[in-house]
């Protein structure tokens, strides 16, 4: 635990600068709550106090949003402590516990995808649309490095936008992220503390060079040195942003002019427009294509993408292949994007609502207890047959068949999804409802 640093009594962000920012976080008016992100270190906690002036002016409901991950021994008292601090000072807290199990490799990316399914979960259950967290200009800077290290193009080096949807599976409820202090610098974060007279937790984790965030973070002294100090990194990602959305707006008339969604969630590309497109939007449309019918958080890999595309647009190679959770095939002039069936999702229990694969919204009606949702594979596909006949399903292409969602009691095929939508073998339970959840243009980035 680390107390108050008495040496800077400097307030870092003024109102004025804080309300501005808000303003451009939510152009389209403020809600009646919202929710902020607060691990207890300096930066959250800096954010919770201005977050907290600014929603009182404002007649905002606002809650701290605790998440204990359980990967330190002492995280559930930190926990504690910081509800208890934040609660002294009049802010309502909300601890989150992770009862999973703990990851034990990709750590830190783990324990983020942990904490904003968290975090959703609760404000879908509360109904609070905007979650507020504290990534400041140095997080930017390092964001950018970590991108850049990966090979990133233009998407990636944009870095973090001010405000963006978050992932929430495909929920009905949408939560908006913002980000009010990515402008700010730590230090400045800091001194909001110092002059409030606020406490913060340090966290030895931040220390831990294991880390490629925080291998980067202790490269940016030197590169400071050179001229390339955090906020300039930052002001680069700002100018790839604004390139980005330009790129953005081209892929979404492509997509508008020369795909087709189907809803048995498999997308059409046009080939020869492709072809002729520029290469950046070329690979945008493609990477876009695949990450939603995949369901992916992340886009793939610049490198196998690049390949792809090179292949594609030279007609040579096999006219079959598979990136990043898709299986590919051109043929007569058309790119068809399908999921991969060796990468569908494990079985989960039935449910009546449920988001399945990452792909798609299911409504399923009737008696559901022993059943699951899994894909429909080969031996269900032979099962639906054996009921209904070698036609059944003669409208869906062959390699979309094997991914759909189908109701199961263990070996059993109940039902299956996306034919005819409610194909059924028995009378126990049927789908009502089958959404594809991908969006051209939809953005996932947390």
């Amino acid at each position: 635990m680390k107390g108050v640093d008495a040496r800077n009594r400097k307030d870092g962000l003024k109102a004025h600068a804080f309300d501005a920012s808000m303003k451009r976080c939510l152009p389209h008016g403020i809600p009646r709550s919202m929710a902020v992100g607060c691990s207890g270190g300096p930066d959250s906690m800096a954010l919770t106090a201005h977050m907290q002036g600014w929603a009182e002016k404002k007649g905002v409901a606002m809650t701290a949003v605790i998440v204990d991950h359980g990967l330190r021994a002492e995280s559930n008292k930190e926990a504690r402590q910081v509800a208890a601090w934040l609660a002294e000072r009049g802010v309502t807290a909300e601890i989150l516990r992770w009862t999973g199990a703990r990851p034990d490799r990709n750590v830190q990316a783990e324990a983020r995808r942990i904490r904003y399914a968290l975090i959703a979960d609760w404000c879908m259950a509360n109904h609070v649309p905007v979650l507020a967290v504290a990534h400041h200009v140095e997080d930017q800077a390092e964001t950018f490095l970590l991108r850049l290290a990966r090979g990133s193009g233009v998407y990636g080096l944009a870095a973090m936008p001010r405000a963006s949807d978050l992932d929430t599976n495909g929920a009905v409820f949408p939560i908006r992220l913002i980000r009010p202090v990515l402008d700010v610098s730590k230090r400045d974060l800091r001194a909001i503390l110092t002059a409030r007279e606020w406490p913060w937790v340090e966290d030895p984790s931040n220390h831990d060079r294991s880390h490629a965030r925080i291998r980067m973070r202790q490269l940016m002294a030197a590169l400071a040195e050179e001229g390339l100090d955090a906020q300039r990194l930052a002001n680069t990602a700002a100018r790839m942003r604004r390139a980005r959305a330009s790129l953005e707006a081209a892929c979404d008339q492509f997509f508008a002019e020369s795909s087709t969604l189907n809803p048995l969630g498999f997308v059409t590309l046009d080939l020869e427009a492709l072809r002729r497109a520029p290469d950046e939007i070329a690979l945008r449309v493609l990477t876009s294509a695949v990450r939603g019918v995949a369901g992916r958080d992340y886009p793939v890999r610049l490198e196998k993408l690049e390949a792809c595309i090179e292949a594609l647009m030279s007609g040579v190679g096999e006219p079959v292949r598979t990136l990043g959770g898709c299986q590919l095939e051109a043929k007569r002039g058309v790119l068809s994007v399908f999921r991969e069936v060796a990468s569908v999702q494990d079985a989960a229990p039935a449910a009546p609502t449920l988001i399945w694969d990452r792909r798609f919204r299911l409504s399923i009606a009737g008696d559901l207890a022993d059943l699951s949702v899994r894909k429909l594979g080969r031996e269900g596909q032979k099962q639906a047959k054996a009921a209904f006949g070698k036609g059944a399903f003669d409208t869906v292409p062959a390699p979309a068949r094997r991914s759909l969602p189908a109701l199961w009691r263990e070996d059993e095929l109940i039902a299956v999804s996306g034919v005819q939508q409610k194909m059924m073998i028995g009378d126990q339970a049927r789908f009502d409802n089958m959404e594809f959840l991908f969006r051209p243009g939809a953005q996932v980035l947390v």
